[in-house]
């Protein structure tokens, strides 16, 4: 087996074993019988930022396997899981999971994912042009400012604006680094520039 063949099957099987590992804590949250697991529930039992249910096994439990994640990203890889049929979302098609017979087959490992849901990170290369746009930007923001480039958005939310292109400031929450107070002194004149850009 070639390295890179070698590397895509741990990926694969990487990302099945934490698809697996979300699917039981579905099964496993305590609220299940009410019609779905509330999403938010299910993703700060994934964190641990509520308690163990009082019946689950400490040794077994998945509270608090994924506190390392970001609830943004956990919710992001259940809405793509609800999109592959591992999921279902009971009632309304609201914030509420249950495991589909797919995603049990899943669960027990007599499937593999199909189609790779995970997020995969906004790359720096993807858009040269836009890319060098936003550094232009952000260095004319540096001078004005006297501060260090970072400080103003680092490469990995350059990336992800490259990526993404929000073209208003609610398609800017997501970008790594850029809170409420970021957004409004930054923003306007960068989703203008990637605007005119793209």
């Amino acid at each position: 087996m070639s390295k890179k063949n070698h590397r895509q099957a741990i990926v694969a099987e990487y990302e099945s074993s934490l698809c697996r590992l979300m699917l039981a804590a579905v099964t496993e949250f305590p609220d299940i019988a009410s019609g779905g697991v509330p999403e938010r529930g299910l993703i700060n039992f994934l964190r641990g930022n509520q308690d163990p249910p009082e019946e689950s096994d400490p040794e077994n439990s998945c509270h608090g396997a994924l506190h390392d994640h970001s609830a943004v990203w956990l919710a992001v890889v259940l809405d793509r899981l609800a999109e592959e049929g591992y999921l279902e979302r009971p009632g309304d098609g609201g914030a509420r999971y249950s495991v589909s017979r797919n995603g049990e087959r899943l669960r027990s490992g007599r499937d593999q994912l199909v189609h790779s849901v995970l997020p995969q990170p906004a790359r720096l290369g993807e858009d040269p042009a836009v890319e060098t746009r936003l550094r232009e930007l952000r260095r004319k923001i540096c001078d004005a400012e006297g501060r260090p480039a970072f400080s103003i958005f680092d490469n990995r939310a350059l990336a992800w604006l490259a990526h993404h292109k929000p073209k208003n400031l609610g398609e800017l929450v997501g970008a790594p680094g850029f809170g409420t107070r970021r957004i409004e002194k930054y923003g306007r004149r960068i989703v203008s520039l990637i605007r005119r850009t793209t």
